[in-house]
């Protein structure tokens, strides 16, 4: 909502001088899952990947929202990693590391819908990497 935008761009201002904010990935859940090592925890899986959403320096966890800091130093990381991906090593991450009950939406048309939302991601990172910024990704919970 406007309250959490508002509080993102207070955090940015504060923490980085102006990092580019994105608000919520759609389906976060599966894309950070795939992207790590199946759960949600933002320690678990291997750098780079597995801080594209959670895994950077946490400014807020609550019940509704997290929010979280990735520092420039490493967004050219999380750039190329995710541009290295391509449709079918996602689609092989995603079947083979998402629990398959993580979410009653599980299948070909989550799959299609994340693997959308991630292509948004990475772009947001390469621009964000071209320009040496920092990065903060709210998403709710």
């Amino acid at each position: 909502g406007a309250s959490l935008a508002g509080y993102s761009a207070t955090l940015a201002q504060r923490y980085t001088g102006g990092a580019w904010t994105s608000a919520d990935p759609s389906d976060g859940d599966a894309m950070h899952r795939a992207l790590s090592d199946g759960s949600l925890d933002h320690g678990k899986g291997e750098y780079p990947l597995n801080h594209a959403l959670l895994g950077g320096r946490h400014l807020h966890g609550g019940d509704n929202y997290v929010v979280v800091l990735i520092e420039k130093s490493k967004v050219s990381d999380i750039a190329d990693a995710l541009s290295g991906l391509d449709e079918a090593a996602f689609r092989d991450r995603y079947e083979r590391i998402v629990p398959h009950d993580y979410a009653p939406e599980y299948g070909e048309e989550d799959f299609a819908y994340t693997w959308e939302n991630l292509l948004d991601v990475a772009a947001f990172y390469q621009r964000a990497a071209t320009t040496n910024r920092s990065v903060i990704f709210t998403v709710d919970q």
